[in-house]
């Protein structure tokens, strides 16, 4: 605590000057890392441009490159040192001759009967008359004392923020601090959580948990309080406190629902603590989150003591409701972004945990049955095991003992991690791919997400996988509207590990449609590729038809890819969030790609090499062979799609309409947009010499309009019985043939002729053609499928009309 006489005698001259040298040293960092934007010159900024731009070969390509880069950002990270150190400075020498001030206030302001010495004691003033009395007195302590706690707690604000900066004696942080003030309520409010988080959280009135919410919230994404707060705890101590709140028996026994409170007083209280527990959940989540980019040497010692108690009861015992590490540590994952090399080691960890754990048991009694390939979470009996310990949004169909579903939530807000964890398989089965297997093998193949207790059938798991799978996929947060179409090799590896997967065994999509929306996002945004797959071959002119600027994602070689991806958008038509993403996703793909091939002022700025113009043909018959071929692969993708929607809607029945209605009404509005090339989306980051050609962006379509469905037509739903339902399958097709023949009619029919050398009825002849074929190649695909679409024999099975 600072001292009345320390704060009276401070001498704020030599902390001016720190403040004003810290101010210089910034703006000379500034020029030296080359904010201005122009990146010009011997500046870090120029540094990154130069090597970007440069043709590095061999060794360069991956050592020189990066480290020329890599050096760039570390200037940025000092750079953003320095300006926190000048905020921290500035923001104490400000706030601290604000406080002196004050002091000189307090004591002006006393009584006149009243003495302050030297030291701040407050006494009677010698000789005074009348004598102060006790209250005059103790009204001049508690102005001062309030000045010197206000000091105090801005003199431990930037001590806390200036040990956050110098953390690691190695590296500059990149984070910073740019709000003394907030810096120093944060500090604050560390302190008050620190203070109610050493009690028993069993113990914790409402009222209590509530203010802890309010600075969890108020500060969780605050680096300083983030980092004390998870330091000061630890690991084991954070999970635990997390583990023993959500143990509503122990708050319960502890007197909340004894005594003389009647049963709706009692729910009422259960009620409130419940969602205290979920915000509880969020905040103090968050603020790990933020503590765990962190570069400290602290916080790497607490995301590895984190791990370390994974396989630990952090609460209760491991015979009796038990509640692991890794459970604690998951449903706090749901929460913020967590560093991206943590969430891969807590990862490995786990996966390497119920693999070894996950066994036949035999549970207790001389009735006891043995349950098969039982995961660790669920091996105690019913009775031993802690039914709920997550409260948060979602916990309705999930009661957080899976630590796998938290886990996977966690990836879908970290698409780098996600893109780590799923994408590099030599990596988790060993340098010869044979050490063990793959992540994505085991949870999206293997993995029995439906036994755990409360997980509701494993909807929840599969639900976060497949949105963990997209952020790895696309490189964006699983939803999210994205800003580039490039894919790096590790992003497209898991796309395509999706597609052969759901070729191969198709009930891993169709039983668990919960993952449809997100693999139907992912079959969005490679549709690109998907063309590509379709086509059978990876020829130069397939790739120039269809330009990948990044990693294109090859679904096997010639026909297998063709298979492969026809058995997986057939399974995705049954999906209806998955059906509609792609209905949509194609059409503007098609439209985007013959804008780009048929517009001569687009092909007038491509390089040489990229110009559809560069062929032996006559304009006539290039502009017939990239129509035939975009409108037969559009063709096949909406005659797949819509032989899956015929399945479900036989094999369902029309009550599933409604889901699909939904479906429709649930889709992302992003897309290509009215206009946009398939060059100038697809190019929107790529590091390629090749331009964009329009402004790229990705927003504007929904998919709404673009829904094939009786709800579109007029058609009443008729009574629900096989007959009426095949007759209405077989309008789906019908009008999905005519929609898919109508493509591009408005934009290019009239608008791309070429200068008369072909007219409107060869655009129409084209695209009839080329969609019918494709159609007719869905048809046979869906034949080569047997067995696993039923609804054909189902319709054979139906009674005549009249019978």
């Amino acid at each position: 605590m600072i001292t009345y006489r320390q704060l009276h005698d401070l001498r704020l001259g030599t902390l001016k000057k720190a403040v004003n040298d810290w101010k210089d040293m910034v703006d000379d960092l500034v020029e030296l890392v080359g904010e201005d934007g122009q990146g010009q010159g011997t500046t870090a900024a120029g540094l990154t441009k130069k090597a970007n731009g440069a043709d590095w070969a061999g060794n360069n390509a991956d050592v020189t490159k990066k480290f020329v880069t890599k050096t760039a950002g570390e200037f940025k990270d000092v750079l953003a040192t320095a300006r926190s150190v000048h905020t921290i400075l500035n923001g104490l020498y400000t706030k601290m001759k604000a406080h002196k001030e004050a002091l000189k206030e307090a004591v002006a302001s006393a009584d006149k009967s009243v003495h302050v010495t030297a030291n701040g004691v407050v006494e009677p003033r010698e000789g005074a008359d009348p004598k102060p009395t006790q209250k005059q007195i103790d009204a001049v302590v508690e102005d001062i004392e309030k000045v010197l706690k206000a000091a105090h707690t801005t003199d431990k604000g930037a001590a806390e923020a200036l040990r956050h900066e110098a953390k690691d004696k190695y590296n500059f942080l990149s984070s910073r601090v740019t709000d003394f003030e907030k810096t120093r309520q944060a500090v604050k409010d560390a302190d008050a959580v620190l203070k109610l988080t050493s009690k028993d959280p069993s113990k914790l009135s409402n009222t209590q948990l509530d203010h802890l919410n309010d600075w969890l919230k108020r500060s969780g994404k605050d680096p300083v309080f983030a980092e004390r707060v998870a330091g000061e705890m630890g690991p084991k101590k954070s999970l635990a406190f997390f583990a023993k709140a959500m143990e509503i028996d122990r708050w319960e026994s502890a007197g909340a629902g004894s005594g003389t409170k009647t049963f709706s007083e009692h729910k009422k209280l259960l009620d409130a603590r419940k969602k205290l527990l979920g915000e509880l959940e969020t905040g103090l989540g968050t603020t790990l989150a933020t503590a765990s980019r962190s570069e400290s040497g602290d916080m790497a010692a607490w995301k590895k003591g984190a791990i370390q108690v994974g396989d630990q009861p952090v609460s209760g015992t491991a015979s009796h409701k038990p509640i692991y590490g890794f459970q604690a540590m998951s449903n706090l994952m749901r929460h913020g972004k967590y560093d991206g090399a943590f969430l891969n080691d807590y990862g490995d960890a786990l996966v390497a945990y119920e693999k070894k754990h996950t066994g036949d048991v035999k549970d207790p009694g001389p009735g006891g049955r043995t349950r098969e390939d039982v995961l660790p979470w669920d091996r105690l009996p019913s009775y031993a095991q802690q039914d709920r310990m997550h409260f948060g949004p979602g916990s309705d169909k999930d009661a957080g003992v899976d630590p796998m579903t938290g886990f996977m939530k966690a990836l879908s807000h970290n698409p780098e991690a996600s893109t780590d964890f799923f994408g590099h398989p030599e990596e988790q089965t060993g340098k010869d791919g044979k050490g063990g297997q793959s992540h994505f093998d085991y949870l999206f193949k293997d993995r029995e997400w439906e036994s755990l207790p409360g997980s509701d059938g494993g909807t929840p798991g599969r639900d976060a996988m497949g949105e963990a799978l997209e952020a790895g996929a696309t490189g964006h947060v699983a939803g999210a509207k994205p800003d580039s179409l490039v894919h790096t090799p590790a992003q497209a590896r898991i796309m395509e590990d999706v597609v052969k997967a759901v070729s191969d065994e198709p009930s891993l999509l169709t039983g668990n449609k919960e993952m449809g929306d997100s693999l139907g996002r992912m079959a969005r945004e490679y549709m690109p590729d998907i063309y590509r797959g379709l086509e059978g071959d990876q020829s130069a002119t397939v790739q120039r038809v269809y330009p990948i600027p990044g990693e294109a994602a090859v679904f096997e070689d010639d026909e297998g890819s063709k298979k492969n991806v026809s058995r997986f958008l057939i399974t995705l038509g049954q999906s209806p969030e998955g059906y509609q993403q792609v209905i949509a996703g194609q059409k503007d793909y098609a439209e985007a790609i013959l804008r780009h091939h048929l517009d001569p002022d687009i092909q007038a700025k491509l390089p040489e090499s990229e110009q559809f113009e560069h062929s032996e043909k006559d304009v006539k018959d290039r502009a017939a062979d990239v129509v035939n071929r975009v409108s037969r692969q559009s063709g096949f993708v909406s005659g797949a799609l819509t032989i899956g929607r015929q399945e479900t809607l036989i094999a369902e029945g029309l009550q599933h309409d409604a889901a699909y209605e939904t479906g429709v009404k649930r889709t992302g509005t992003w897309g290509y947009s009215a206009g946009a090339t398939a060059t100038g989306l697809a190019l929107a980051k790529a590091a390629s010499k090749i331009n964009p050609i329009t402004a790229a962006f990705i927003s504007g379509t929904t998919g709404a309009g673009l829904f094939i469905g009786p709800s579109e037509w007029g058609i009443h739903h008729p009574p629900n019985d096989g007959a009426e339902k095949a007759e209405m399958a077989g309008d789906y097709w019908d009008r999905a043939t005519k929609a898919d023949k109508d493509l591009g009619k408005e934009m290019f029919r009239e608008e791309f002729t070429q200068g008369g050398q072909f007219d409107v009825d060869h655009w129409d002849t084209w695209v009839r053609n080329g969609s019918s074929n494709g159609f007719n190649d869905a048809v046979t695909a869906a034949q080569q499928m047997g067995t696993e679409l039923s609804s054909g024999d189902q319709v054979k099975t139906l009674p005549k009309e009249g019978s």
